[in-house]
C-alpha cells in the first residue's frame, strides 16, 4: 500500500509539473500611499503580477480575480471597481492604453469574473485594481485590498505565491483642490506615460483637459502655467491653458504641436504646477510618448485576397494590394513596382509563380490581372513587396489540378548503344497547364519517335513505341535505336495535346552482339583453300561495326554439309577493326551444299550461303586399316589397307596405277610377305605381311612415288610359350628376420627373352643359397605369376651373413638366380636368455648367474649395443619370495651378465623376468629353479633325534621336503606347459 501511495504521488507531482503553476507576486512599482479625492475615478490601489513557471507549462486563462477590502471606507464611498491588464508590457499603468478586463465590480471587496485573458509562459503580466470615488466619500477612511492566490481562478494548473497587500490610501477632503488631467476623456496620472501612438513626422497638435475634482480653488501656479522639456526626437510647441483659476468642476485645456524627427520613437514630460494639497500631484508631471511615421507610404496592405485556381491558369480573383503610411492611410502618390511572390513555406515547395509578378503602383493602388500557380497544393499565399515598405501578406488560398493540357518529359531518355535499351527509359507526364500530373488519367495513348532531323537518317527506334497512361504517367520500358549518331531527340504526341520533346542524347556503338557475314566464301577441293574466302565482321545489337574491336578471337566450323567433314586451316581469327578475313580455310571430305558457321564467345553466331568441295588431285597416302598384332614367325593378324587420296583425305577412286611400299620401323624383327602393292579404284590392300621376332611398338612405313610417306600405327609382336624364369628384379641387402630392402621380381619368358605376359597360372618357388650355414628363408616362398611376372612380398634370411642368393625354380622351366645380397644385424628386438640361473639357496647367490643377450628379430645378437639396461625380477614364485643382489645390469657387446643374484626362503618353484629399462625390447622369463634351505649344500648327515625314528622326519625337515616336492612338481608342469 506505501509503495502505491508513493507511485500515485510521484504520478501526480509529475502531472503538476507538466500543468504549470500560476504564481501570484507583488508589483516592483506598486501605488503609493496617498490621498485620493473624493469624486475621481481610475485610482490606481493595487498591482501584481502573475507568471507561469515550471520547466515548459502550457499557458492557461486567467477567468476570475477576487480581493478582500482592508481599509475603513464603507460601501456607500466607493461608487467602483476596475481591472486593468498591461496591454502594451512595459509594466506601467497607461491610462487609455492598457484595457480594462471585465466589467466594473461595485461591491465592498471587488469580484471580477468571467475574464479570459492568457497567461504564457515564461511571460510576467501586471495588473492593477483601480477604484472609483463617490463625491459623498467620508473623508480620512482608508482603501486597500489583499489578493491571495486563492482569489485568483486559472483554467488549469495549481497557484501559489502571494498574498500581495496594497498601501493605503487616504479619502482627502472635500474642501480641497483636487487635478486631474485628461486626454480624449482618458484619464493621465501623475507620473505615468501618455502614449500618443504614431505621429506623421510633418507634425500633429494634441490637446489636453485639466479638472479640477476638489470642492476648492485649483490655482495653476506655475509660469508658464504647462512646461514641458527634455525632449527625444522631437520639437514641441506649447499653448497655454486659458485659465490659471479652476473653480470646483471647473476646466480649462492646453496643447502641445509634436514635430518627430525622424521615423523612430520619441517622448517628451509635461509640467503643471498646481495647489493640489496631494504631493502626488503637486507638481503634476507625466511622459507622453509616440513613434514618429514617415507621410510616404511606409507598408503595404492587401486589399482584395487571390481566390483559387488550377495548375497554370489565372486565379479566379486577382489580387490588390495599397502603399499605405504609418498612418495607415493610402499614399496616392506612391507610384513604384509592386513585385508578388509566393510565400516561402506555403502551398507546394518548387512551385511557381505565373504571369505579370511585378506591376506599377497608381495612385498607391495595384491590381494584379492574370496571376497563377503552377503546382497543385493548399495553404498558399502570396507576399507583395516593394523596396523598403513592409511587405504585406495575402490570406491563403488552394491551387487544384486543372484539365489535360500538355505532355511533359519528367525522365529524360538517357544515352545508349546501337539496337540496345536506352541507358535511361523516358518517363511521361500527363498534365495540366501548371505542369501538374492528371492522377486520374488511364486512358491517354502517348506516341514515342525520333524527332525528324535529329540523330542519323534512316534510324529506327524499336520497342513499344505507344503506351497508354497510367495515372497520368506514361513509363516506356525498352525503346532502343539502331543507329550510332549523336544528338537524337525523341518526340512524344497525345491527340489534343502539346507535344513533348527529349533533351538530346547520343547513341553510340555497342558491345560486341553479333556476327555478320559480310562476304561469303566460294567453292573449292577437298582439302585446297576455298576460293574466294570468307569474311565476318563483329556488330553491335544495332548492326554497327565495332571498328574498336582489336580482340575478338572469331571461330569458324562447318554448319552443314556431309557428316564428318573437317575444316581445315586456320578456323580461328582475332578480328581487326571489328571485323576478320580468313585466308586459308578449307574442307577435307567432298561434297555439295556445305555451310560455315562463325562464333565468338558471347555472341550470337552468323552463317553463310551454301558452297561445294569436289575431289583434288592426289596428294597423300592414308592408312584406312591399321596392322593387327602377331605372333613371331608367323602373319600379322589383321593385314594393312592404304589409300590414295588428295589433300582433304578424299580416296582417288580413279586411280589404278599408284605402287605403295611397305617397310619395318623398330627391332629386332624382320618384314615377311608381300611388301608393294597397286591400287585398284585408289585402294592399296596387303595380304601376307608378318615379322620374325617378338617385339612391341612396331610400324609400317607406306611410300609411293611423288607422295609423302605414311607410317601406321604401332602393334605388337608377342612371344611364343612359356621356356624360362628371368629374375627381372634383384633382391636387396637386408637385416636379420626383416624383409628384405628390395623383393625380387622374377619374369616368364620364351625361347626368345619376351615375356609371356598371358601368363597368369605359373607358381615360382624361391629358396635359399649361400651365406651363413643353418640360415633359413622365411616370409612366402612361393609366387603365381601375374601377366607373366611372379612378384615377391616379405621374404626375409634369419642370420646374418655375406653372399647369400635366391634360387628360382618353376617346373620344367629353366631356373634363375638370384644377384648376391647381404644380411646384417638389425637393431635390437628381443632379449634371450644364454645361461639360465641355477643352485639357488635361500640367501646365497646362484652358483650359476644367468647371463642375457640382445638380439635382433632374426635371433642375433646384437654386439653392438652397450648401453641397454637389463633389469630381473621375480615373476613367479612362492610366498615371501625376495630377490636380492645387483638386479640392473648395462649390457656389454649385447651380453648382460649377472653376478649376484639370490632368492631366500626357501621354496618353488621361482620363475625370473628380465626386461629391458626402456620397455623397447620383449622381455624374456627363465626356466623355474626352486631355492633350497642353507643345510642342503653342507653334503654331512643329519644326526638323529634321540627317542626318534629314524625313518622318518619330523618338523622342520618334514616341512622343507613338502616345499621341495612342490616345487619338483611346479618345475614338471611349467616344462610340461613349453613342450
Amino acid at each position: 500500500m506505501k509503495t502505491l501511495m508513493i507511485f500515485l504521488s510521484l504520478a501526480f507531482a509529475g502531472a503538476l509539473v507538466a500543468q504549470g503553476t500560476t504564481e501570484l507576486s507583488a508589483h516592483p512599482n506598486p501605488p503609493a500611499a496617498g490621498n485620493i479625492n473624493a469624486g475621481t475615478a481610475n485610482n490606481p490601489v493595487l498591482a501584481f503580477n502573475l507568471i507561469r513557471t515550471q520547466p515548459n507549462p502550457p499557458p492557461v486563462s486567467l477567468t476570475g480575480v477576487s480581493a478582500t477590502f482592508t481599509g475603513t471606507a464603507v460601501a456607500q464611498d466607493i461608487v467602483g471597481w476596475t481591472l486593468i491588464v498591461d496591454s502594451n508590457s512595459n509594466g506601467t499603468l497607461d491610462i487609455g492604453v492598457d484595457q480594462q478586463q471585465g466589467s466594473v465590480s461595485t461591491t465592498l471587496s471587488p469580484s471580477f469574473q468571467g475574464l479570459n485573458v492568457g497567461i504564457p509562459s515564461p511571460i510576467t503580466l501586471s495588473f492593477w485594481i483601480l477604484v472609483e470615488l463617490s463625491p459623498a466619500a467620508t473623508p480620512g477612511a482608508t482603501i486597500s485590498l489583499q489578493l491571495a492566490n486563492t482569489g485568483l481562478t486559472t483554467s488549469g494548473g495549481g497557484k501559489k505565491g502571494g498574498p500581495v497587500n496594497s498601501n493605503a490610501m487616504t479619502v482627502a477632503n472635500s474642501n480641497t483642490p483636487d487635478i486631474s488631467v485628461e486626454r480624449n476623456s482618458n484619464a493621465v496620472a501623475s507620473g505615468g506615460t501618455d502614449a500618443v501612438g504614431n505621429v506623421l513626422t510633418s507634425g500633429a497638435n494634441f490637446t489636453w483637459d485639466i479638472f479640477n475634482t476638489g470642492g476648492a480653488n485649483l490655482l495653476l501656479t506655475g509660469s508658464p502655467i504647462v512646461s514641458a522639456g527634455n525632449e527625444s526626437n522631437c520639437t514641441i510647441i506649447v499653448t497655454q491653458p486659458g485659465a490659471s483659476v479652476l473653480a470646483p468642476s471647473g476646466t480649462t485645456q492646453f496643447s502641445i504641436a509634436v514635430t518627430p524627427l525622424s521615423a523612430a520613437a520619441f517622448s517628451f514630460d509635461v509640467t503643471i504646477n498646481n495647489n493640489d494639497p496631494d504631493s502626488g500631484e503637486s507638481p503634476y508631471t507625466f511622459t507622453v510618448s509616440g513613434t514618429g511615421v514617415n507621410p510616404s507610404a511606409v507598408a503595404l496592405f492587401v486589399t482584395i485576397d487571390p481566390g483559387n485556381g488550377t495548375g497554370g491558369l489565372a486565379l479566379a480573383t486577382q489580387p490588390q494590394v495599397e502603399a499605405r503610411n504609418g498612418l495607415g492611410n493610402v499614399d496616392t502618390g506612391f507610384n513604384g513596382l509592386v513585385t508578388a511572390a509566393i510565400t516561402t513555406g506555403t502551398g507546394t515547395t518548387g512551385a511557381q509563380l505565373i504571369g505579370t509578378v511585378s506591376v506599377a503602383a497608381s495612385a498607391g493602388v495595384v491590381d494584379f490581372t492574370d496571376l497563377a500557380v503552377d503546382l497543385v497544393g493548399t495553404g498558399y499565399s502570396l507576399t507583395f513587396s516593394s523596396g523598403a515598405l513592409t511587405p504585406a501578406v495575402s490570406a491563403t488560398f488552394d491551387i487544384s489540378v486543372g484539365v489535360a493540357a500538355k505532355l511533359a518529359v519528367t525522365q529524360q531518355p538517357g544515352n545508349g548503344s546501337g539496337g540496345l535499351a536506352l541507358s535511361t527509359q523516358p518517363i511521361i507526364a500527363v498534365q495540366d497547364a501548371g505542369g501538374n500530373t492528371i492522377t486520374g488519367d488511364n486512358t491517354t495513348q502517348v506516341t514515342a519517335d525520333i524527332r525528324s532531323g535529329t540523330g542519323s537518317g534512316g534510324a529506327t527506334l524499336s520497342g513499344v513505341a505507344t503506351v497508354t497512361a497510367s495515372g497520368g504517367i506514361v513509363m516506356y520500358s525498352g525503346l532502343a535505336i539502331d543507329i550510332a549518331a549523336n544528338g537524337y531527340e525523341l518526340e512524344f504526341t497525345a491527340l489534343g495535346l502539346t507535344t513533348a520533346f527529349s533533351d538530346p542524347f547520343d547513341v553510340v556503338v555497342g558491345p560486341a552482339a553479333k556476327l555478320v557475314v559480310s562476304s561469303n566464301p566460294g567453292n573449292g577441293t577437298g582439302g585446297l583453300a576455298l576460293s574466294p574466302q570468307p569474311i565476318a565482321e563483329v556488330q553491335d545489337a544495332g548492326g554497327n561495326t565495332v571498328d574498336t574491336d582489336n580482340s575478338t578471337q572469331v571461330t569458324a566450323a562447318i554448319f552443314a554439309g556431309p557428316t564428318g567433314a573437317t575444316l581445315l586451316g586456320t578456323v580461328a581469327n582475332t578480328v581487326t577493326n571489328g571485323a576478320t578475313t580468313y585466308t586459308d580455310l578449307a574442307i577435307d571430305l567432298a561434297g555439295a551444299g556445305y555451310q560455315l558457321e562463325f562464333t565468338a564467345t558471347g555472341l550470337t553466331s552468323a552463317v553463310t550461303a551454301t558452297f561445294d568441295v569436289a575431289i583434288g588431285p592426289a596428294a597423300a597416302l592414308l592408312v584406312v586399316t591399321q596392322p593387327g598384332n602377331g605372333v613371331a614367325g608367323g602373319q600379322l593378324a589383321v593385314q594393312p589397307l592404304v589409300h590414295v587420296v588428295d589433300a582433304g583425305g578424299n580416296t582417288l577412286t580413279g586411280d589404278n596405277s599408284t605402287q605403295v611400299t611397305a617397310a619395318l620401323l623398330g627391332t629386332p624383327g624382320a618384314l615377311t610377305g608381300s611388301d608393294t602393292e597397286t591400287a585398284v579404284s585408289g585402294e592399296v590392300q596387303f595380304a601376307d605381311l608378318g615379322v620374325t621376332l617378338a617385339g612391341t611398338g612396331y610400324q609400317l612405313e607406306f611410300s609411293a612415288t611423288g607422295l609423302p610417306s605414311v607410317t601406321s600405327g604401332t602393334f605388337d609382336v608377342g612371344a611364343g610359350v612359356a621356356a624360362q624364369l628371368f629374375v627381372s628384379a634383384q633382391p636387396g641387402n637386408g637385416t636379420g628376420g626383416l624383409a628384405l630392402a628390395a623383393q625380387p621380381e622374377v619374369q616368364i619368358q620364351d625361347a626368345g627373352g619376351a615375356l609371356v605376359s598371358t601368363d597368369n597360372t605359373t607358381v615360382v618357388t624361391a629358396s635359399l643359397f649361400g651365406g651363413t650355414t643353418g640360415a633359413t628363408l622365411l616370409g612366402t616362398v612361393t609366387a603365381t605369376a601375374i601377366n607373366g611376372v611372379a612378384t615377391f612380398a616379405n621374404l626375409a634370411v634369419n642370420l646374418a651373413g655375406t653372399g647369400y642368393q635366391l634360387v628360382f625354380t618353376s617346373g620344367t622351366l629353366a631356373q634363375d638366380t638370384s644377384a648376391a645380397f647381404d644380411v646384417t644385424v638389425g637393431n635390437g628386438a628381443a632379449l634371450r636368455v644364454v645361461v639360465q640361473p641355477a643352485g639357488a639357496v635361500t640367501g646365497v647367490p646362484f652358483t650359476t648367474q644367468p647371463q642375457i643377450e640382445v638380439v635382433d628379430a632374426g635371433g642375433n645378437r646384437v654386439t653392438s649395443d652397450n648401453s641397454t639396461e637389463v633389469t630381473a625380477a621375480i615373476t613367479l614364485a612362492h610366498v615371501g619370495a625376495v630377490l636380492t643382489g645387483t638386479a640392473q645390469v648395462t649390457v656389454a657387446s649385447g651380453l648382460a651378465t649377472f653376478a649376484d643374484l639370490a632368492v631366500s626362503p626357501a621354496g618353488g618353484p621361482v620363475t625370473l623376468v628380465f626386461e629391458d629399462t626402456g620397455s623397447t625390447l620383449s622381455p624374456v622369463n627363465s626356466d623355474p629353479f626352486t631355492v633350497l634351505g642353507s643345510g642342503s649344500g653342507s653334503g654331512g648327515k643329519k644326526k638323529k633325534k634321540k627317542g626318534g625314528d629314524e625313518g622318518c622326519s619330523t618338523g622342520s625337515e618334514g616341512s622343507w621336503l613338502l616345499l621341495a616336492l612342490l616345487a619338483l612338481l611346479a618345475t614338471l608342469l611349467v616344462r610340461r606347459r613349453r613342450a
